[in-house]
C-alpha cells in the first residue's frame, strides 16, 4: 500500500506531548480548580494537541492550518478560563473533546504504521491512552455542566479534578466507588469509556508485543 502523505513529515518525538499530558493531569488533579489553573490545564492539553499531531506526522499545509485555529482557539480558552461562562464552557469542553479524540486517533495510527518497536512508541501509546482518558473527562465535564452540577451521585459537586481522575479509574477499570455517575447519560458514558479504554488497550499491548516479538525474530536470522 502507498504510505500515508503525512507520514514522511512525522518527528516521532512524543515524550514533550506526554510530559504536557502528564502536566494536564497534575494541574487537574492536585491544583485547587481556579481561573489560572483551568487557563493552565486547557493550554497544556491544546499544546499537546499540537505536539501530538505534528509527531505523529501531519501534511505541511494541514499543520499550518491546525496551528491557525489553535492560536484563536488558546485565546478562547483563556477567556473562558477566568469568566466561567456556562455555556461557553460547555463550548470549549466538547472542542477539547473533538480535538483530544482526533489527536489519540492520530497517535494510534502512527504506532501501527511501524513494524518494529522503538521506546517512541511506546510512550506514543501512553500519550494516546491518557488523551483518551482526557477525552472523557471533558465529555463528564460537560455533561455535568449541561445537567446543572448533577453528575454524580450523593450530591458530589464535581470539579475538573473530579473528572478527571474518574475517567482514568474507569478506564482502567479500578472501580473505587466513591465517585459513580448519578444519571442514565453518566452510566452510559462509563459503559462506553470501560469498553473503549479497554479494546484499546488490548491492541496497543497486542501490536506493540508482536512488533517486539518481530524485531527479535528478524534480528535473529543471519
Amino acid at each position: 500500500a502507498a504510505p500515508r502523505p503525512g507520514a514522511a513529515c512525522a518527528t516521532d518525538r512524543y515524550a514533550r506531548v506526554l510530559a504536557l499530558l502528564l502536566i494536564g493531569l497534575g494541574v487537574a488533579t492536585f491544583v485547587e480548580e481556579t481561573g489560572p489553573a483551568r487557563v493552565l490545564l486547557s493550554l497544556a492539553v491544546v499544546a499537546a494537541i499540537v505536539g501530538s499531531l505534528r509527531a505523529s506526522g501531519v501534511v505541511p499545509g494541514r499543520m499550518r492550518r491546525i496551528v491557525a485555529v489553535a492560536v484563536p482557539f488558546a485565546i478562547v480558552v483563556t477567556v473562558d478560563g477566568f469568566f466561567e461562562t456556562s455555556g461557553l464552557t460547555v463550548g470549549v469542553w466538547l472542542a477539547v473533546t473533538a480535538a483530544l479524540g482526533y489527536s489519540a486517533f492520530a497517535l494510534v495510527r502512527r504506532v501501527l504504521e511501524h513494524e518494529e518497536v522503538a521506546v517512541g512508541h511506546v510512550v506514543a501509546a501512553l500519550a494516546a491512552y491518557v488523551e483518551v482518558a482526557l477525552v472523557f473527562a471533558f465529555v463528564y465535564a460537560a455533561a455535568d455542566q449541561s445537567a446543572g452540577g448533577e453528575f454524580f451521585t450523593n450530591g458530589v459537586a464535581g470539579n475538573i479534578g473530579d473528572f478527571v481522575y474518574f475517567s482514568v479509574v474507569t478506564i482502567t477499570t479500578l472501580g473505587f466507588g466513591d465517585l459513580a455517575p448519578a444519571t442514565d447519560l453518566g452510566r452510559s458514558l462509563v459503559m462506553i469509556e470501560t469498553l473503549f479504554g479497554q479494546i484499546l488497550l488490548v491492541v496497543l499491548v497486542a501490536y506493540l508485543v508482536g512488533s517486539l516479538g518481530g524485531s527479535g525474530t528478524r534480528a535473529s536470522r543471519p
